[in-house]
């Protein structure tokens, strides 16, 4: 990187304080967060508890060592300082994979959205620690790796798709262009508002099986995603004899549920779509399954089996998903195998509004 990780700076806060912060809090798992800082760095004007290596000169293994060895609690979460945006989220969402049904595992690791292992990025159990230690006390260059310590320790190896914005969390950085062009993403993900899209079709086209398919690929690509589901008949959401729906039965118009894994508002009157969706934040991309007459960038999926035609006409398509002939009035059309090409479409659609590079797979 060419200077120090911890300090380097975003909107003139320091790397390491934010990540402190975004690891502590009355929401974060975390009892106690600590800064390591190898063996000679103090960091002065970043107030945080902070552990020193007990073995000069090995590396990434040391910290993690020094860290077990002050951690006291049964689990460790540990991210490197050039993964900026880690949070402790993350580290909720990694206990679920070290808590197995049918074994307490030793590690969870993350593997980030280029396929890489990120061995400072996950949870260690704090049994392993007297093994670790003894590796450092033999002090052989073989014994220095974390990536040969993990062949002797129960690993869960967890894909960054699989986490709440995963991809973006596990992103690190090398290189001060690296750091900018990171920033600038995030920048511009920030001050910008997120963009909506309609997937049309007949009932029983297959939209929502191919929106599984396709979230995926958008996550992958770096993309947060949210779907609502545009019905126009009533619904039931809340379950009857539980509080909320009691609450709502008692007279209240709005009630909510919050945990630390995810949150549920419901409101018993009409709300405008444009109001509801005006209530999502943080993500880049609102998918309205349904909406074919609004006046939306539209993705229709089609079925000619289906006999009923085309619920919009493919030459106002973003894009067309189908496997029967669609005529040349949309250039974009994809089969329902072409996930990967229909993600990739979307991105640069993104892009092309915000007038910046799509996000790379």
């Amino acid at each position: 990187m060419g200077t120090d990780k911890a300090m380097l700076t975003a909107e003139g806060t320091p790397n390491a304080v934010r990540l402190l912060r975004a690891l502590s809090g009355e929401d974060s798992p975390c009892t106690d967060v600590w800064l390591s800082i190898g063996t000679g760095e103090s960091y002065p004007a970043i107030h945080a508890q902070k552990v020193s290596d007990r073995f000069p000169g090995c590396g990434p293994m040391g910290g993690l060592e020094a860290a077990l060895t002050v951690c006291r609690e049964e689990y460790l979460f540990v991210t490197p300082v050039d993964t900026p945006f880690a949070d402790a989220q993350m580290a909720r969402e990694l206990m679920n994979y070290m808590e197995d049904a049918s074994r307490q595992r030793d590690a969870v690791l993350v593997i980030d959205g280029g396929g890489r292992l990120q061995t400072l990025l996950g949870i260690y159990h704090k049994r392993v620690l007297p093994a670790l230690t003894q590796r450092l006390v033999d002090g052989r260059k073989e014994k220095l790796r974390i990536r040969d310590f993990l062949q002797d320790l129960d690993v869960a190896y967890v894909k960054a798709q699989a986490l709440t914005d995963g991809v973006r969390k596990s992103t690190s950085c090398n290189t001060p262009q690296e750091w900018k062009q990171l920033m600038e993403q995030e920048s511009a993900r920030c001050g910008t508002e997120q963009l909506i899209v309609s997937v049309t079709g007949w009932s029983g086209s297959g939209k929502t099986t191919w929106l599984e398919k396709l979230l995926p690929e958008l996550t992958a690509r770096g993309i947060r995603t949210a779907v609502v589901k545009h019905d126009a008949h009533d619904f039931q959401v809340d379950r009857e004899g539980k509080d909320t729906w009691r609450m709502a039965q008692a007279g209240a118009v709005v009630t909510g549920i919050v945990s630390g894994y995810k949150a549920a508002l419901m409101e018993y009157r009409p709300v405008s779509l444009e109001r509801f969706i005006g209530k999502i934040e943080n993500v880049d991309l609102v998918i309205l399954e349904g909406g074919s007459e609004l006046d939306l960038p539209h993705i229709l999926v089609y079925r000619e089996a289906l006999g009923k035609g085309m619920r919009v006409s493919p030459d106002s398509c973003l894009a067309v998903i189908s496997d029967d002939p669609v005529g040349d009035g949309c250039e974009a059309v994809y089969s329902f195998e072409q996930i990967g090409e229909a993600a990739d479409h979307i991105a640069r659609y993104l892009a092309s509004q915000r007038g910046s590079s799509p996000c790379e797979p």
